[in-house]
């Protein structure tokens, strides 16, 4: 009765696991079956730094992230903040954007961004 009850939680897990950001780390397994899985764990900016060693990929909605004439920006928690340039990656398979970036008390510290396809 036990495990009929864990498969049931596990179940009804899923469909919250599937909506959540990806997170490159992956420390939960999530996103191991991923058909983009092998991109998140080699995406690295354009320092050479790999994204998914201090901070979590986050899949943007097109209206959070945009292009003006300095270049890239991203929305967090209402927020516009500056992509530099060396933070970019490309070769984004994904179709959306994606940001990875540690919270701090100081605010975010973004490591990468790679636009979306819509660009």
């Amino acid at each position: 009765m036990q495990r009929f009850l864990s498969a049931i939680a596990l179940a009804s897990t899923i469909p919250a696991l599937l909506a959540a950001p990806a997170s490159a780390r992956d420390p939960t397994g999530q996103w191991r079956n991923s058909p983009h899985h092998d991109w998140f764990s080699r995406a690295e900016n354009r320092l050479g730094e790999p994204c998914c060693a201090k901070s979590d990929a986050h899949v943007l909605e097109n209206g959070d992230w945009r292009m003006n004439k300095n270049g890239y920006e991203a929305r967090i928690d209402s927020r516009w903040y500056a992509v530099d340039q060396s933070q970019l990656v490309f070769g984004n398979l994904t179709g959306h954007a994606v940001l990875w970036y540690t919270p701090t008390s100081r605010g975010p510290v973004i490591s990468c961004f790679s636009p979306g396809s819509e660009y």
